[in-house]
C-alpha cells in the first residue's frame, strides 16, 4: 500500500512534432503486394529553417516469400531523413525543465562538470537574444531543478542563459531522490497556455530515497535473511491472518527500508524497490509532457527501465556516460525540441517493368480506376480518401498512381507509415527470357539488402517516386510548402527458383 505525502497535480503536455512518411513495394500473399513509404529523421537540423534540402533518403530490399504457389517476393522501398542535408529549425515555443542529479557520486569522473557543461551549452543555443525578443507566448523558456536527498528549484522559467548557468552550479552532495526531483519538475509551470513542456532528467545512479511512504506485508525469515516482502497480501488483516499462535513472523510494516518522517529509503540502495516504484509513479503523473532520460553512469541501470516504463522519448535512455556522449545526447534532445516538421504525401507512382504483371487488373483499360484493387494503410490501419489509376502509354509502359485526398495530400506524422499495396506476379516474358538465355539481365544494386545487392535476376519495376512536401509549423500554424519528387533507385533483385519453370527475380 502506498501513502503519498503530496497530492498529484495536473501536468503539462508533449506531442513530438517530427514526421515520417514511408514508401515500400512488397510482393506478398500468393503472388505479391506492392508498397511505398517515406520518413524524416529526427536528428537533423538546418539553422536557416530552409526546407528545400530536406529529402528522404531511400533504399530497397527483397526477400523470397516461402510456401506459396509459384515465385513470390516481398519487395520493400523505404525512405528516411537525409542526415547530411536536412532539416528544419523553427521557433517552436517550449518550456524546458532541466533536472540534474547533485548527489555525492556526481563528483566522480567529472560527471557533474560534464552535466553543467552540457546544460549551459543547451541554454546558450536555445536562450538566444532573438528568442528573448519574441513575444512571451513564442519563447523557449528554461527552468532548473537539482536534487540529492531532496529536490529544489534553482531557477524558475527564464530566457536568460546566465541564470541557467548559475542554477546548475551547486556542489554535489547526498543521496539520490528521483521521485522528489520528478515531482518538483512536474509541478513547475511557466503559466503559458498551450506551450510544449519538456523534462530532461539526468542522473548517475539508481534512486536511494523517496518522499512517498510505503506499507506492506513482510515475513521475518530469520537472521541473515531479514524481512521478506509479500505484496500478495494487500491489507494488514490479510497479512496477519497467516500468523500462528507461536509464529508471529508475518507483520504489517511501514517503510521497512527506513524513514526520518520526511524522506524514506536506505540511502545507499533500494532493496525493496520502493524508491524506483515511487519515481516511476511520479514520472507517469506528468501528463503528456516529454520526458528525456539521460544516464551519466553505467551504475544507473534503472534508467533504462524508467525510460521504457514511463514512455519517455524514444523509450530508451540517452547515453551520457562520457563528455562526448553527453554532448551528443543533449544535441539530440535539442534537435527534437526545436524541430517540428512533417510530410504531406501527394501521390505515389510505380511504373512496372516488362518482367511483372499485376494480378487483379492486368486487362483493364488505360485510365481505369483501380482503387478497389489497391489498399492503403497508415500504421496497419486501412485509410480512405485516395484514388488509384492505371495508365498505359504509347510504349506500353504501365503505371499505377495513387493520389491522396484529391491531390491535397495526406499528412504523415512521425512514426507513421503509409503503405500502398497491390498484387503482382512474374510475367510470361520473364520466364520465356530465362528459358531462352539461361541467364539474368539485371543485377541488384548496392544498399538493397543482403539477399539482393549484387545478385542477379529481373527488375520488377522501371521506376517509382513519391510526390511530397515538407510541412513545418509554429504555434500549430502550418507553413506553405513546395512540392518535391523523390525518385527511387532501380529495385533490388533476387535469384529464385520457380516450380516447374526457370528461375526468375522480381523487385
Amino acid at each position: 500500500m502506498r501513502h503519498a505525502h503530496n497530492e498529484a497535480k495536473p501536468r503539462g503536455s508533449f506531442v513530438q512534432r517530427m514526421v515520417a512518411a514511408l514508401a515500400a513495394i512488397a510482393m506478398l500473399g500468393g503472388l505479391g503486394y506492392v508498397t511505398t513509404s517515406s520518413a524524416i529523421a529526427e536528428d537533423d537540423q538546418n539553422p536557416s529553417g530552409d526546407t528545400s534540402t530536406l529529402q528522404p533518403a531511400n533504399s530497397k530490399s527483397i526477400a523470397k516469400i516461402e510456401g506459396g504457389d509459384g515465385d513470390q517476393y516481398a519487395l520493400h522501398l523505404t525512405a528516411s531523413g537525409d542526415s547530411s542535408s536536412s532539416t528544419v529549425t523553427t521557433a517552436v515555443p517550449a518550456d524546458i525543465v532541466l533536472v540534474l542529479d547533485k548527489s555525492g557520486s556526481m563528483k566522480n569522473s567529472n560527471r557533474d562538470t560534464n552535466a553543467k557543461n552540457a546544460a549551459t551549452a543547451l541554454a546558450s543555443k536555445l536562450l538566444t537574444a532573438a528568442n528573448a525578443a519574441l513575444p512571451a507566448e513564442q519563447q523557449v523558456q528554461m527552468a532548473v531543478v537539482t536534487f540529492s536527498d531532496r529536490a529544489r528549484t534553482t531557477s524558475q522559467f527564464t530566457t536568460s542563459p546566465g541564470a541557467i548557468g548559475t542554477a546548475v552550479s551547486a556542489w554535489p552532495n547526498g543521496g539520490t531522490n528521483w521521485e522528489d526531483a520528478l515531482k518538483t519538475a512536474n509541478d513547475l509551470s511557466s503559466g503559458r497556455s498551450g506551450v510544449q513542456k519538456h523534462i530532461v532528467f539526468l542522473s548517475d545512479g539508481n534512486p536511494t530515497f523517496r518522499i512517498t511512504s510505503y506499507s506492506g506485508c513482510f515475513k521475518w525469515s530469520g537472521f541473515g535473511q531479514g524481512w521478506e516482502s509479500h505484496p500478495e497480501y494487500g491489507t494488514q488483516a490479510e497479512c496477519e491472518a497467516n500468523n500462528k499462535w507461536l509464529d508471529q513472523s508475518y507483520q504489517w510494516k511501514t517503510d521497512p527500508d527506513g524513514s526520518d518522517g520526511n524522506i524514506h529509503g536506505e540511502g545507499d540502495d533500494d532493496s525493496y524497490g520502493y524508491n524506483y516504484a515511487a519515481a516511476l509513479s511520479e514520472a507517469n503523473e506528468r501528463g503528456n509532457a516529454a520526458l528525456y532520460v539521460v544516464k551519466v553512469s553505467a551504475d544507473a541501470n534503472k534508467m533504462s527501465d524508467l525510460a521504457k516504463e514511463a514512455n519517455a522519448v524514444t523509450g530508451k535512455e540517452y547515453d551520457g556516460t562520457s563528455a562526448e556522449n553527453l554532448t551528443k545526447a543533449f544535441e539530440q534532445i535539442y534537435n527534437t525540441i526545436t524541430t517540428t516538421a512533417k510530410i504531406r504525401a501527394y501521390s505515389i507512382t510505380d511504373t512496372l517493368s516488362q518482367w511483372v504483371d499485376p494480378v487483379d487488373f492486368a486487362d483493364v483499360a488505360n485510365g481505369a480506376d483501380i482503387t478497389q484493387y489497391v489498399t492503403v494503410t497508415n500504421n496497419g490501419t486501412t485509410v480512405s480518401g485516395y484514388t488509384a489509376v492505371y495508365n498505359v502509354d504509347d510504349n506500353g509502359n504501365r503505371t499505377i498512381t495513387v493520389t491522396f485526398n484529391n491531390r491535397n495530400g495526406m499528412i504523415v506524422d512521425k512514426n507513421e507509415t503509409i503503405d500502398v499495396s497491390f498484387k503482382v506476379k512474374p510475367s510470361d516474358a520473364a520466364y520465356a527470357d530465362y528459358a531462352s538465355k539461361q541467364q539474368y539481365p539485371d543485377t541488384g544494386e548496392a544498399n538493397t539488402g543482403n539477399e539482393s545487392a549484387g545478385k542477379q535476376g529481373y527488375f520488377s519495376n522501371a521506376g517509382a517516386h513519391l510526390n511530397y512536401c515538407v510541412v513545418t509549423s509554429v504555434n500549430d500554424q502550418e507553413s506553405e510548402c513546395t512540392q518535391q519528387t523523390l525518385d527511387y533507385a532501380k529495385p533490388a533483385l533476387l535469384k529464385l527458383v520457380c516450380k516447374g519453370r526457370a528461375s526468375s527475380l522480381l523487385v
